[in-house]
């Protein structure tokens, strides 16, 4: 299933570059937060094809890296995904997601955000 998902997001962003490279759009989201036995940082590579305010087509990676200060050990955890995306006002936007993680999980989120 993997492999399949990520072949289809090669293969989606290598479209979507040839038919649109003016409305191709990258960013890169990263949070870290410090907990008292823990530190979280989270890295998410996203692209976005397509016009700004119609669905977009949206490719993306997610690597959480965990920190145990008590057990002096890290987890990392990644998960790779695509959809739809549509920003509606400049805070609000909807999405449809498959997502699947490293763990074998697969997941379809549909949800609007701020």
């Amino acid at each position: 299933m993997k492999t399949a998902l990520a072949s289809l997001i090669l293969t989606l962003v290598a479209y979507a570059q040839a038919c649109c490279a003016e409305d191709f759009n990258v960013s890169l989201y990263k949070t870290q937060s410090a907990l008292s036995n823990q530190e979280v940082s989270t890295m998410q590579p996203t692209w976005l094809f397509g016009d700004k305010g119609s669905p977009q087509i949206m490719g993306f990676t997610q690597v959480i890296t965990t920190q145990h200060h008590n057990l002096r050990q890290s987890t990392t955890h990644k998960t790779v995904g695509f959809g739809l995306h549509q920003q509606i006002t400049p805070f609000m936007y909807t999405q449809f997601l498959l997502s699947d993680e490293d763990r074998g999980k697969s997941a379809v989120k549909v949800g609007i955000d701020f």
